[in-house]
């Protein structure tokens, strides 16, 4: 299915999506189910659910943006993964997943701390690019 159409489907109600992997645990675990709902801006630390650019979808966590060129990329990678995902554009993405109830504080949390480590990882690769440059 294409990437607009999930969308669409995830517009008003939200849809169902099974995890498939370990990447995101302990938040989200392999089997499963969480509910994806499209917006207008996805904040760093979201869970989006996206299509990579071979094709396969994908829940992992937004590390943050960057400009390449002239267009904007996203930055995702999965909680227990040790590298990025290959960047992707804003239509390649489906939407972002929201937990409620008892699990939302744990969400917060967890996804706080795995943005900042994601975010530190590019702060380093930053500089090491940079500095082994000169």
């Amino acid at each position: 299915m294409e990437t607009k159409v999930l969308r669409e489907l995830c517009r008003d109600g939200g849809m169902a999506v099974r995890v498939r992997g370990q990447c995101m645990k302990p938040l989200l675990s392999d089997g499963e189910t969480v509910t994806v709902f499209s917006g207008p801006f996805y904040w760093p630390g979201d869970i989006l659910f996206f299509r990579q650019p071979g094709g396969e979808l994908r829940l992992h966590r937004l590390i943050g943006y960057r400009l390449k060129g002239r267009a904007l990329e996203l930055i995702t990678r999965g909680d227990r993964s040790d590298s990025f995902d290959t960047p992707i554009r804003l239509h390649d993405v489906v939407g972002k997943v929201r937990v409620w109830g008892p699990e939302e504080h744990q969400y917060r949390w967890i996804g706080m701390a795995a943005w900042a480590a994601g975010f530190l990882e590019l702060i380093r690769l930053g500089f090491r690019q940079i500095f082994s440059r000169s």
